[in-house]
């Protein structure tokens, strides 16, 4: 079972060519560039701000639901 270098040079190569057309998709789907380390940073930082802002609402929630319970 030996694997040649050009074989995997090209499934690598090959890869590579995928990865760039799904970041393109994402970027034009999302509006933003998703390219390098930036891009993935935005797109760690989008998720975080979504992920904390549906806490705080959650929360938020929780709270107004205790205090309409408490005040009957």
């Amino acid at each position: 079972m030996a694997v040649d270098i050009q074989e995997v040079n090209a499934k690598v190569d090959s890869h590579i060519d995928v990865c760039a057309v799904r970041y393109e998709s994402l970027s034009k789907q999302f509006d933003i560039q998703i390219t390098g380390i930036n891009g993935r940073l935005k797109k760690i930082e989008r998720n975080l701000n979504w992920g904390i802002g549906l806490v705080f609402s959650a929360m938020g929630t929780i709270i107004l639901l205790l205090l309409n319970y408490i005040m009957r």
